[in-house]
């Protein structure tokens, strides 16, 4: 009986055993599954700030630079203390783009951490206890939005940021726009370049399979060339940009018959009247964002005082004053691209050809990118975008469809919609 007693007890225990690891393997996963949909949803991106430019009406920036007041008039940014001096649209399109729509690539510390803990120590190790960069935007109907950024963070892109009371991840591309002076945000060079912008007038005509084709390209267009590949866009940009001619017809660039002119005639040309943007960016690795963009200049046979300043302007109108000698490796893809444009405007060309420029790019450095190529045709330049992509050539102020060689249509778009 006793023995009989200790059999019991043995396999209830062994029952009782059994029950508690079951338990166990059938909890673990419901207890791991809510951390883990935590952890992605912080690691998604955020928005923190989102409204048009119109709605804006100052922005303030206390930096290591001295800072800047950029107040709306209406018709367009000026700095406060140089009312009556023209912007450089580059640099304040640059600027507003961050604003109307900032993203955050996740949260660090939320408003209630950071009232529990000891502050002041935890904004220490974000830099954000004594913040270098001060940004306020006040808009049209009164709310005030303060931003404030600290210290880089490790992984050499982002920085963090406090907004609300909480700890952000920003990527740091802000902070080339933010970084600049007042005299950044002035344009000193658009009355030297506009005689130049008088000879911008592009004439091409010939014959594709017995049918007769002509493309005119008037002084200061903004023309989306769009086509699939095999289309016929990529021989029409190599015409148009002087790295090819054509077999039959004619090429006139500033009433220049292009076709007939010799390889060292070509090259003049392109050097002169052309800047190239390329998906790929065509950087020299070894090279820094300075030396990339004086390379050309170089060539051009330009005195080292003149490129030097030619390039540093050049860098500092697509806000790349804070990497001017970071190498190609040290950038991310929009600043890569930003790079190629400086390069493109270093000797301020009228005629801009950009190939896929944002081919390779993310939506917010594709944003950038096509708001400064939106700038320097608004300074006066003539912008030519190749592309497949309908979005990017929707927004040119006139679109050129190529289809087996052919100009399938040519169309102007509303101006509505390219101000946009």
């Amino acid at each position: 009986m006793k023995k009989q007693r200790m059999v019991l007890l043995g396999s209830l225990a062994l029952v009782i055993l059994l029950s508690v690891v079951l338990i166990i393997l059938m909890t673990s996963p419901q207890q791991e599954q809510p951390q883990e949909s935590s952890q992605t949803d912080q690691q998604q991106e955020m928005e923190l700030l989102s409204m048009t430019v119109e709605k804006i009406n100052t922005i303030s920036v206390e930096n290591p630079a001295g800072g800047f007041v950029l107040v709306n008039q209406g018709s367009g940014f000026v700095v406060e203390g140089y009312e009556e001096v023209a912007t450089s649209s580059i640099n304040v399109n640059n600027l507003t783009a961050n604003f109307t729509s900032l993203q955050a690539k996740r949260l660090l510390l939320s408003q209630e951490e950071l009232t529990l803990g000891s502050s002041n120590e935890q904004l220490e190790q974000y830099g954000l206890d004594n913040p270098q960069y001060s940004i306020q935007i006040v808009t049209t109907d009164g709310n005030t939005e303060e931003l404030f950024l600290g210290n880089s963070a490790p992984d050499g892109s982002s920085i963090y940021a406090l907004y609300q009371d909480a700890v952000y991840l920003l990527d740091d591309r802000l902070l080339d726009s933010v970084s600049k002076g007042s005299l950044s945000f002035l344009d000193n060079q658009i009355t030297d370049l506009e005689p130049e912008y008088e000879k911008a007038i592009i004439t091409l005509s010939g014959t594709v399979r017995s049918s007769p084709v002509t493309l005119e390209i008037q002084t200061g267009e903004f023309i989306g060339l769009i086509g699939h590949t095999g289309s016929g866009k990529s021989t029409l940009m190599n015409m148009l940009g002087c790295l090819d001619v054509p077999t039959s017809g004619t090429y006139l660039l500033h009433d220049q018959d292009v076709s007939r002119m010799s390889d060292d005639d070509l090259s003049d040309i392109r050097n002169r009247e052309i800047g190239f943007i390329f998906q790929g960016f065509n950087l020299i690795p070894n090279l820094t964002a300075l030396e990339n963009v004086e390379l050309p200049l170089i060539y051009r046979g330009i005195s080292k005082k003149e490129r030097l300043e030619l390039s540093q302007d050049a860098l500092r109108k697509v806000g790349l004053e804070k990497r001017m000698n970071h190498k190609p490796s040290e950038m991310s893809g929009g600043q890569q691209q930003r790079v190629a444009i400086a390069r493109a405007i270093a000797q301020a060309p009228p005629v801009i050809l950009a190939d896929e420029p944002t081919g390779n790019l993310d939506s917010g450095s594709t944003k950038e990118i096509m708001g400064i190529l939106k700038s320097l045709h608004q300074e006066g330049r003539t912008v030519i975008i190749i592309t497949h992509d309908n979005d990017i050539a929707a927004q040119a102020e006139r679109v050129i469809r190529i289809k087996d060689g052919y100009i399938e249509a040519d169309y102007n778009q509303d101006t509505e919609n390219y101000e946009e």
